[in-house]
Protein backbone atom coordinates (compact mmCIF):
# COMPACT_ATOMS: atom_id res chain seq x y z
CA UNK A 1 0.00 0.00 0.00
CA UNK A 2 1.39 3.38 -1.04
CA UNK A 3 1.44 6.69 0.71
CA UNK A 4 -1.63 8.72 1.54
CA UNK A 5 -1.27 12.36 0.49
CA UNK A 6 -3.89 14.81 1.76
CA UNK A 7 -4.21 18.37 0.51
CA UNK A 8 -5.76 20.02 3.55
CA UNK A 9 -7.46 23.41 3.47
CA UNK A 10 -6.47 25.21 6.66
CA UNK A 11 -9.40 27.59 6.36
CA UNK A 12 -9.01 30.84 8.25
CA UNK A 13 -6.92 29.26 10.99
CA UNK A 14 -6.99 26.45 13.52
CA UNK A 15 -10.39 27.50 14.89
CA UNK A 16 -12.04 27.03 11.51
CA UNK A 17 -10.64 23.56 10.74
CA UNK A 18 -13.17 20.89 9.88
CA UNK A 19 -13.08 17.62 11.82
CA UNK A 20 -11.88 15.85 8.68
CA UNK A 21 -9.03 18.34 8.26
CA UNK A 22 -8.09 18.10 11.94
CA UNK A 23 -7.99 14.31 11.73
CA UNK A 24 -5.77 14.41 8.61
CA UNK A 25 -3.36 16.77 10.36
CA UNK A 26 -3.26 14.68 13.54
CA UNK A 27 -2.58 11.46 11.66
CA UNK A 28 0.05 12.93 9.34
CA UNK A 29 3.68 12.00 9.87
CA UNK A 30 4.87 14.76 7.51
CA UNK A 31 3.32 18.24 7.42
CA UNK A 32 4.10 20.62 4.57
CA UNK A 33 2.98 24.21 4.06
CA UNK A 34 3.80 27.89 4.32
CA UNK A 35 5.71 28.89 7.48
CA UNK A 36 2.79 30.93 8.88
CA UNK A 37 0.59 27.82 8.77
CA UNK A 38 3.14 25.45 10.28
CA UNK A 39 3.99 27.96 13.03
CA UNK A 40 0.47 27.64 14.39
CA UNK A 41 0.93 23.89 14.99
CA UNK A 42 2.72 21.85 17.60
CA UNK A 43 5.01 19.29 16.01
CA UNK A 44 4.06 16.45 18.41
CA UNK A 45 6.85 14.36 16.95
CA UNK A 46 5.82 15.04 13.33
CA UNK A 47 8.18 16.13 10.59
CA UNK A 48 7.41 19.75 9.66
CA UNK A 49 8.80 21.23 6.45
CA UNK A 50 8.11 24.77 5.24
CA UNK A 51 7.57 23.93 1.58
CA UNK A 52 4.66 25.15 -0.55
CA UNK A 53 5.98 25.45 -4.11
CA UNK A 54 4.77 22.41 -6.13
CA UNK A 55 8.20 21.12 -7.16
CA UNK A 56 9.58 21.57 -3.63
CA UNK A 57 6.56 19.81 -2.12
CA UNK A 58 7.12 16.79 -4.37
CA UNK A 59 10.84 16.75 -3.53
CA UNK A 60 10.12 16.92 0.22
CA UNK A 61 7.72 13.98 0.00
CA UNK A 62 10.23 11.98 -2.00
CA UNK A 63 12.93 12.62 0.60
CA UNK A 64 10.73 11.59 3.54
CA UNK A 65 9.91 8.04 4.73
CA UNK A 66 6.48 9.25 5.93
CA UNK A 67 3.48 7.20 4.80
CA UNK A 68 0.84 9.81 5.71
CA UNK A 69 1.40 13.32 4.42
CA UNK A 70 -0.67 16.47 4.90
CA UNK A 71 -0.04 19.52 2.70
CA UNK A 72 -1.56 22.60 4.36
CA UNK A 73 -3.06 25.33 2.20
CA UNK A 74 -4.76 28.49 3.43
CA UNK A 75 -8.43 29.15 2.77
CA UNK A 76 -10.28 26.59 0.64
CA UNK A 77 -8.72 24.35 -2.00
CA UNK A 78 -11.13 25.47 -4.71
CA UNK A 79 -10.88 29.24 -4.29
CA UNK A 80 -7.74 30.65 -5.95
CA UNK A 81 -5.63 28.01 -4.24
CA UNK A 82 -2.30 26.41 -5.12
CA UNK A 83 -3.98 23.02 -4.71
CA UNK A 84 -4.44 22.39 -8.44
CA UNK A 85 -0.78 23.06 -9.25
CA UNK A 86 0.39 20.84 -6.39
CA UNK A 87 -1.98 18.08 -7.51
CA UNK A 88 -0.59 18.23 -11.06
CA UNK A 89 2.97 18.15 -9.74
CA UNK A 90 2.22 15.06 -7.62
CA UNK A 91 0.37 13.27 -10.45
CA UNK A 92 3.16 14.02 -12.94
CA UNK A 93 5.89 12.88 -10.54
CA UNK A 94 7.25 9.41 -9.88
CA UNK A 95 5.97 9.41 -6.29
CA UNK A 96 4.51 6.13 -5.07
CA UNK A 97 1.13 6.84 -3.46
CA UNK A 98 -2.23 5.13 -3.16
CA UNK A 99 -4.43 8.12 -2.33
CA UNK A 100 -4.44 11.81 -3.20
CA UNK A 101 -7.26 13.49 -1.29
CA UNK A 102 -8.71 17.01 -1.22
CA UNK A 103 -10.05 18.09 2.18
CA UNK A 104 -12.01 21.37 1.88
CA UNK A 105 -12.00 24.30 4.27
CA UNK A 106 -13.44 27.77 4.86
CA UNK A 107 -12.29 30.39 2.36
CA UNK A 108 -11.70 34.07 3.14
CA UNK A 109 -14.78 34.77 1.01
CA UNK A 110 -17.10 32.66 3.18
CA UNK A 111 -15.53 33.89 6.41
CA UNK A 112 -15.62 37.57 5.41
CA UNK A 113 -19.26 37.57 4.38
CA UNK A 114 -20.15 35.75 7.60
CA UNK A 115 -18.43 38.50 9.57
CA UNK A 116 -20.43 41.07 7.56
CA UNK A 117 -23.58 39.02 8.30
CA UNK A 118 -24.69 38.92 4.68
CA UNK A 119 -24.99 36.26 1.93
CA UNK A 120 -22.37 35.95 -0.79
CA UNK A 121 -24.20 34.06 -3.52
CA UNK A 122 -24.67 37.18 -5.66
CA UNK A 123 -21.10 38.44 -5.43
CA UNK A 124 -18.77 38.45 -8.45
CA UNK A 125 -15.44 36.94 -7.40
CA UNK A 126 -12.00 38.11 -8.53
CA UNK A 127 -8.37 37.69 -7.57
CA UNK A 128 -5.75 40.39 -7.98
CA UNK A 129 -3.16 38.25 -6.22
CA UNK A 130 -0.46 37.63 -8.82
CA UNK A 131 -2.88 37.93 -11.73
CA UNK A 132 -4.50 40.54 -13.95
CA UNK A 133 -8.10 41.64 -13.48
CA UNK A 134 -9.93 44.76 -14.61
CA UNK A 135 -10.89 46.20 -11.23
CA UNK A 136 -12.81 49.19 -12.60
CA UNK A 137 -14.76 47.16 -15.14
CA UNK A 138 -15.65 44.54 -12.54
CA UNK A 139 -17.08 47.20 -10.23
CA UNK A 140 -18.93 48.92 -13.07
CA UNK A 141 -20.66 45.70 -14.11
CA UNK A 142 -21.46 44.08 -10.74
CA UNK A 143 -23.52 45.09 -7.72
CA UNK A 144 -21.15 43.20 -5.41
CA UNK A 145 -17.48 42.68 -6.34
CA UNK A 146 -15.21 40.67 -4.04
CA UNK A 147 -11.43 40.82 -4.51
CA UNK A 148 -8.48 38.94 -3.11
CA UNK A 149 -5.79 41.60 -3.25
CA UNK A 150 -2.25 40.58 -2.36
CA UNK A 151 -1.06 44.10 -3.08
CA UNK A 152 -1.51 47.68 -1.95
CA UNK A 153 -5.23 48.14 -1.47
CA UNK A 154 -5.08 51.93 -1.45
CA UNK A 155 -3.57 51.94 -4.96
CA UNK A 156 -6.41 49.75 -6.21
CA UNK A 157 -8.98 52.03 -4.63
CA UNK A 158 -7.38 55.11 -6.18
CA UNK A 159 -8.05 53.57 -9.58
CA UNK A 160 -11.74 53.40 -8.66
CA UNK A 161 -11.72 57.02 -7.51
CA UNK A 162 -10.17 58.11 -10.82
CA UNK A 163 -12.95 56.25 -12.67
CA UNK A 164 -15.65 58.07 -10.69
CA UNK A 165 -16.49 55.38 -8.13
CA UNK A 166 -15.22 57.24 -5.08
CA UNK A 167 -18.62 57.45 -3.38
CA UNK A 168 -19.29 53.70 -3.44
CA UNK A 169 -19.14 51.71 -0.20
CA UNK A 170 -16.14 49.49 0.39
CA UNK A 171 -15.69 46.80 3.04
CA UNK A 172 -12.10 45.72 3.73
CA UNK A 173 -11.08 42.67 5.73
CA UNK A 174 -7.53 42.67 7.09
CA UNK A 175 -5.63 39.69 8.49
CA UNK A 176 -8.81 37.60 8.68
CA UNK A 177 -8.77 34.72 11.12
CA UNK A 178 -5.81 36.09 13.07
CA UNK A 179 -5.46 38.07 16.31
CA UNK A 180 -4.87 41.19 14.15
CA UNK A 181 -8.18 40.81 12.29
CA UNK A 182 -9.83 44.11 11.40
CA UNK A 183 -12.82 44.97 9.20
CA UNK A 184 -13.59 48.50 8.06
CA UNK A 185 -16.49 49.90 6.03
CA UNK A 186 -16.33 53.34 4.48
CA UNK A 187 -16.44 55.16 1.14
CA UNK A 188 -13.93 54.18 -1.54
CA UNK A 189 -12.43 57.69 -1.66
CA UNK A 190 -11.84 57.69 2.09
CA UNK A 191 -10.25 54.23 2.16
CA UNK A 192 -7.99 55.25 -0.75
CA UNK A 193 -6.36 57.83 1.52
CA UNK A 194 -5.18 55.16 3.96
CA UNK A 195 -1.48 54.72 3.25
CA UNK A 196 -1.08 50.99 3.76
CA UNK A 197 -3.10 47.81 4.20
CA UNK A 198 -1.82 44.34 5.11
CA UNK A 199 -1.01 42.06 2.18
CA UNK A 200 -3.62 39.61 3.46
CA UNK A 201 -6.59 41.87 2.73
CA UNK A 202 -9.88 41.24 0.96
CA UNK A 203 -12.13 43.91 -0.53
CA UNK A 204 -15.85 44.09 -1.23
CA UNK A 205 -17.26 46.94 -3.35
CA UNK A 206 -21.01 47.60 -3.42
CA UNK A 207 -22.35 49.31 -6.54
CA UNK A 208 -26.17 49.56 -6.40
CA UNK A 209 -26.25 51.13 -9.89
CA UNK A 210 -24.10 48.52 -11.62
CA UNK A 211 -24.65 48.16 -15.36
CA UNK A 212 -23.47 45.05 -17.22
CA UNK A 213 -25.03 45.95 -20.57
CA UNK A 214 -22.97 46.29 -23.76
CA UNK A 215 -24.59 49.17 -25.66
CA UNK A 216 -23.87 49.79 -29.32
CA UNK A 217 -24.31 53.13 -31.07
CA UNK A 218 -24.48 55.28 -27.94
CA UNK A 219 -26.18 58.64 -28.54
CA UNK A 220 -23.72 61.33 -29.57
CA UNK A 221 -24.92 63.38 -26.61
CA UNK A 222 -23.26 60.84 -24.27
CA UNK A 223 -19.86 62.20 -25.27
CA UNK A 224 -18.03 65.41 -24.51
CA UNK A 225 -17.50 67.29 -27.76
CA UNK A 226 -14.94 69.75 -29.12
CA UNK A 227 -13.69 70.45 -32.64
CA UNK A 228 -11.97 67.05 -32.59
CA UNK A 229 -13.71 64.76 -35.14
CA UNK A 230 -16.13 62.17 -33.77
CA UNK A 231 -17.47 58.99 -35.37
CA UNK A 232 -21.25 59.39 -35.22
CA UNK A 233 -23.63 57.00 -33.50
CA UNK A 234 -24.97 55.14 -36.56
CA UNK A 235 -21.50 54.69 -38.05
CA UNK A 236 -20.18 53.48 -34.70
CA UNK A 237 -22.89 50.83 -34.56
CA UNK A 238 -21.89 49.44 -37.96
CA UNK A 239 -18.17 49.65 -37.17
CA UNK A 240 -18.66 47.63 -33.96
CA UNK A 241 -20.71 45.03 -35.83
CA UNK A 242 -17.96 44.67 -38.45
CA UNK A 243 -15.21 44.40 -35.83
CA UNK A 244 -17.21 41.61 -34.13
CA UNK A 245 -15.13 41.86 -30.97
CA UNK A 246 -15.38 39.42 -28.07
CA UNK A 247 -15.21 40.27 -24.34
CA UNK A 248 -11.55 39.26 -23.97
CA UNK A 249 -10.24 40.88 -27.17
CA UNK A 250 -7.22 43.19 -27.38
CA UNK A 251 -8.17 45.98 -29.81
CA UNK A 252 -6.54 49.14 -31.16
CA UNK A 253 -8.46 52.32 -32.01
CA UNK A 254 -6.11 54.17 -34.35
CA UNK A 255 -6.81 57.86 -34.76
CA UNK A 256 -9.10 57.75 -31.74
CA UNK A 257 -10.25 61.38 -32.07
CA UNK A 258 -12.95 62.07 -29.49
CA UNK A 259 -12.78 58.50 -28.17
CA UNK A 260 -16.35 57.55 -29.06
CA UNK A 261 -15.26 54.28 -30.73
CA UNK A 262 -12.74 53.68 -27.96
CA UNK A 263 -15.54 53.88 -25.39
CA UNK A 264 -17.80 51.43 -27.22
CA UNK A 265 -14.93 49.02 -27.82
CA UNK A 266 -14.01 49.16 -24.12
CA UNK A 267 -17.62 48.38 -23.15
CA UNK A 268 -17.66 45.42 -25.53
CA UNK A 269 -14.16 44.12 -24.61
CA UNK A 270 -14.83 44.30 -20.89
CA UNK A 271 -12.41 41.44 -20.11
CA UNK A 272 -9.84 42.66 -22.63
CA UNK A 273 -8.14 45.95 -23.36
CA UNK A 274 -8.40 48.83 -25.83
CA UNK A 275 -5.41 50.85 -27.00
CA UNK A 276 -6.39 54.36 -28.13
CA UNK A 277 -3.74 55.87 -30.41
CA UNK A 278 -3.52 59.41 -31.76
CA UNK A 279 -0.91 62.05 -32.60
CA UNK A 280 -3.00 65.02 -31.47
CA UNK A 281 -2.86 66.00 -27.78
CA UNK A 282 -6.38 67.47 -27.96
CA UNK A 283 -7.74 64.13 -29.18
CA UNK A 284 -5.97 62.19 -26.46
CA UNK A 285 -7.26 64.54 -23.76
CA UNK A 286 -10.82 64.27 -25.07
CA UNK A 287 -10.61 60.48 -25.30
CA UNK A 288 -9.40 60.35 -21.68
CA UNK A 289 -12.26 62.62 -20.61
CA UNK A 290 -14.89 60.46 -22.33
CA UNK A 291 -13.40 57.28 -20.86
CA UNK A 292 -13.63 58.77 -17.37
CA UNK A 293 -17.20 59.89 -18.05
CA UNK A 294 -18.17 56.31 -18.95
CA UNK A 295 -16.20 54.93 -15.95
CA UNK A 296 -13.89 52.70 -17.97
CA UNK A 297 -10.75 51.06 -16.67
CA UNK A 298 -9.57 48.94 -19.60
CA UNK A 299 -8.29 51.67 -21.95
CA UNK A 300 -4.65 52.60 -22.50
CA UNK A 301 -4.20 55.95 -24.26
CA UNK A 302 -1.01 56.32 -26.29
CA UNK A 303 0.47 59.35 -28.06
CA UNK A 304 2.46 59.13 -31.27
CA UNK A 305 2.51 57.69 -34.77
CA UNK A 306 0.44 54.51 -34.89
CA UNK A 307 2.90 52.71 -37.17
CA UNK A 308 5.60 53.21 -34.52
CA UNK A 309 3.38 52.29 -31.57
CA UNK A 310 1.70 49.15 -32.94
CA UNK A 311 4.81 46.88 -32.83
CA UNK A 312 5.08 47.38 -29.06
CA UNK A 313 1.45 46.49 -28.33
CA UNK A 314 0.39 43.05 -27.08
CA UNK A 315 -0.96 40.76 -29.83
CA UNK A 316 -4.10 42.39 -31.21
CA UNK A 317 -7.31 40.64 -32.21
CA UNK A 318 -8.79 43.56 -34.14
CA UNK A 319 -8.08 47.15 -35.09
CA UNK A 320 -10.16 50.15 -36.13
CA UNK A 321 -8.55 52.84 -38.25
CA UNK A 322 -10.62 55.99 -37.96
CA UNK A 323 -7.80 58.26 -39.07
CA UNK A 324 -4.39 57.44 -40.52
CA UNK A 325 -2.81 60.89 -40.84
CA UNK A 326 -1.53 60.04 -44.32
CA UNK A 327 0.21 56.86 -43.09
CA UNK A 328 -2.40 54.27 -44.02
CA UNK A 329 0.03 51.85 -45.66
CA UNK A 330 2.57 51.97 -42.81
CA UNK A 331 -0.18 51.42 -40.23
CA UNK A 332 -1.76 48.48 -42.05
CA UNK A 333 1.63 46.86 -42.62
CA UNK A 334 2.52 47.26 -38.94
CA UNK A 335 -0.80 45.68 -37.92
CA UNK A 336 -0.43 42.72 -40.28
CA UNK A 337 3.17 42.15 -39.24
CA UNK A 338 2.00 41.87 -35.65
CA UNK A 339 -0.89 39.53 -36.48
CA UNK A 340 -1.45 38.42 -40.10
CA UNK A 341 -4.95 37.18 -39.21
CA UNK A 342 -6.02 40.45 -37.62
CA UNK A 343 -9.41 41.88 -38.53
CA UNK A 344 -9.16 45.50 -39.68
CA UNK A 345 -12.05 47.92 -40.03
CA UNK A 346 -11.35 51.27 -41.66
CA UNK A 347 -13.52 54.29 -42.39
CA UNK A 348 -12.96 56.61 -45.36
CA UNK A 349 -14.75 59.82 -46.23
CA UNK A 350 -12.87 60.58 -49.48
CA UNK A 351 -12.66 58.60 -52.69
CA UNK A 352 -8.87 58.86 -52.54
CA UNK A 353 -8.76 57.19 -49.11
CA UNK A 354 -11.18 54.53 -50.32
CA UNK A 355 -9.02 53.82 -53.36
CA UNK A 356 -5.82 53.65 -51.29
CA UNK A 357 -7.36 51.22 -48.81
CA UNK A 358 -8.64 48.97 -51.59
CA UNK A 359 -5.24 48.94 -53.25
CA UNK A 360 -3.39 48.07 -50.02
CA UNK A 361 -5.84 45.30 -49.08
CA UNK A 362 -5.55 43.82 -52.55
CA UNK A 363 -1.75 43.91 -52.47
CA UNK A 364 -1.78 42.17 -49.08
CA UNK A 365 -4.10 39.50 -50.50
CA UNK A 366 -6.77 40.21 -47.88
CA UNK A 367 -10.45 39.46 -48.25
CA UNK A 368 -12.36 42.71 -47.89
CA UNK A 369 -15.82 44.19 -48.20
CA UNK A 370 -17.01 47.76 -48.53
CA UNK A 371 -20.17 49.28 -47.06
CA UNK A 372 -21.26 52.85 -47.73
CA UNK A 373 -23.44 54.59 -45.16
CA UNK A 374 -25.44 57.73 -45.71
CA UNK A 375 -27.24 58.94 -42.58
CA UNK A 376 -29.97 61.55 -42.67
CA UNK A 377 -31.37 63.05 -39.49
CA UNK A 378 -34.37 65.21 -38.82
CA UNK A 379 -34.04 68.64 -37.26
CA UNK A 380 -36.78 70.95 -36.07
CA UNK A 381 -36.99 74.15 -38.13
CA UNK A 382 -39.84 76.36 -36.93
CA UNK A 383 -42.89 74.09 -37.04
CA UNK A 384 -41.33 71.70 -39.56
CA UNK A 385 -39.15 68.58 -39.34
CA UNK A 386 -36.42 69.05 -41.92
CA UNK A 387 -34.01 66.39 -43.19
CA UNK A 388 -30.27 67.06 -42.91
CA UNK A 389 -27.78 64.61 -44.40
CA UNK A 390 -24.46 63.66 -42.81
CA UNK A 391 -21.43 63.07 -45.03
CA UNK A 392 -21.52 59.59 -46.58
CA UNK A 393 -18.87 57.25 -45.17
CA UNK A 394 -17.23 54.13 -46.57
CA UNK A 395 -16.57 51.29 -44.10
CA UNK A 396 -14.02 48.70 -45.20
CA UNK A 397 -13.55 45.39 -43.40
CA UNK A 398 -10.48 43.28 -44.19
CA UNK A 399 -8.90 40.09 -42.90
CA UNK A 400 -6.90 37.11 -44.12
CA UNK A 401 -8.64 34.88 -46.61
CA UNK A 402 -10.14 31.76 -45.06
CA UNK A 403 -8.09 29.40 -47.20
CA UNK A 404 -4.83 31.25 -46.57
CA UNK A 405 -2.01 29.40 -44.84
Amino acid sequence: MGRIINLVAYGMGAKSLSLEALEAIQEAELLLGAPRLLNSLESQGKELRAEYLPERVVAAIAESPAEKIAILLSGDLGFYSAAEKIKRAVVDSSLDYSELNFIPGISSLVYFFAQLKRPWQNAALFSLHGREANLVEAVRRNRESFFLTGQNVSELLKRLVEAGFGDLTVSIGQNLGTAEEKIIQTKVKEAAEISEFPTLSVVLIDNPEADDSVPTGLPDTEFERTKVPMTKSEVRAVVLSKLAVKPDYQVADIGCGSGSVTVELALACHRGRVYALDKEPAALELTALNCRKQQLGNVQIMAGNAADLVPDLPPLDAAFIGGSGGEMRAIIEALLKQNPRLRIVLTAITLESLDEAKRIFSEKDLAYEIVQIAVTRTRKVASYNMLFAENPIFILTAEAKRDAE
